[in-house]
């Protein structure tokens, strides 16, 4: 929360009126006042400390965290769904498996169009 700082320097080191830090920041006139009359430099938020439901298998993630990042990049286990659900990224999949199939086939037809091509250039009239 280095705003309240901010709205500090500017109000009481650059002599900004309370209107400019408005337009500058996006808060209300009353926000402003209420950060400068407020005594405490930053507001400090207690967060408890909670159990998360991998805290048993933290060490076993750990160690295959550290197995893949020794791992070179082109062997690196990374997730990749066989098909996305839905979206716009579903539709460019599609889409980019569509045109990998139209190309291989164009590749295929020049190849045959090029063996065509030698056949009939090394027939004599």
């Amino acid at each position: 929360m280095e705003l309240l700082s901010v709205i500090r320097r500017w109000h009481c080191r650059d002599h900004l009126p309370i209107r400019e830090i408005e337009r500058r920041t996006g808060l209300s006139r009353n926000t402003i006042r209420k950060y400068l009359r407020a005594q405490s430099i930053e507001p400090r938020f207690q967060v408890p400390e909670r159990p998360s439901r991998l805290d048993p298998f933290a060490d076993r993630l750990r160690g295959w965290l550290v197995l893949e990042a020794a791992r070179s990049r082109k062997n690196r286990r990374t997730y990749r769904p066989d098909e996305p659900a839905s979206g716009p990224q579903a539709d460019l999949a599609r889409e980019n498996e569509r045109l990998r199939l139209e190309n291989r086939i164009l590749r295929e037809e020049r190849e045959i169009l090029k063996k065509a091509t030698q056949f009939f250039a090394s027939q004599k009239p």
